[in-house]
């Protein structure tokens, strides 16, 4: 990470609060559910890559290098 915040510039669309998260997490305790993916439009790239792997790295490029 650079001191200038570049990073943080970068991936200022995928952060989340703290609090929302907390309330989200909670929520789920003691569901069926074995794991929570946030943000939202992340879950579904996650889903959508899970179903179609080739089509996903094409279209995704390397929008998700941030490093």
């Amino acid at each position: 990470m650079t001191s200038d915040g570049t990073y943080l510039k970068s991936v200022d669309r995928f952060l989340l609060e703290p609090d929302a998260v907390a309330r989200k997490i909670v929520k789920i305790i003691g569901k069926n559910k074995r794991e929570l993916n946030l943000p939202f439009l992340l879950n579904l790239a996650h889903k959508f890559y899970s179903l179609f792997p080739k089509l996903a790295d094409k279209l995704a490029g390397g929008i998700f290098n941030y490093k």
